[in-house]
């Protein structure tokens, strides 16, 4: 099993992107336990993960994400694309959610090497 950390938006210090009213304000990983996302800093290759991206002014739109490989971990490269499965379907490194009434995109996903 191949073991991979992830890092929260704020601990990268990012600022909320913006894109005119629309902005996203937090994004991180997290596990899915007692009826709430709870944010996780590391996991396994083939761990059904969520993806929470917290957005303003994207109410119901579709927003698409990928997934860097900062260190080269995965892929062996680099800032490769990581590529995912969501919802048990090879999507190639590209994610596909609509935004919540919350204003949250959550994209379940899982790793592996194909």
């Amino acid at each position: 099993m191949v073991g991979v950390s992830f890092e929260a938006w704020s601990e990268i210090k990012r600022e909320p992107l913006s894109m005119g009213n629309a902005m996203v304000l937090d994004a991180y990983i997290a596990k899915f336990e007692e009826n709430k996302y709870v944010q996780i800093n590391s996991g396994s290759v083939g761990d059904t993960v969520y993806l929470v991206v917290k957005t303003m002014g994207l109410t119901g739109k579709k927003i698409e994400v990928n997934l860097l490989d900062r260190d080269g971990v995965l892929g062996g490269e680099k800032f490769s694309i990581v590529d995912l499965l969501q919802d048990d379907k090879d999507t190639q490194g590209l994610l596909s959610a609509i935004v919540d009434k919350e204003g949250r995109a959550i994209y379940k996903a899982s790793a592996f090497f194909g």
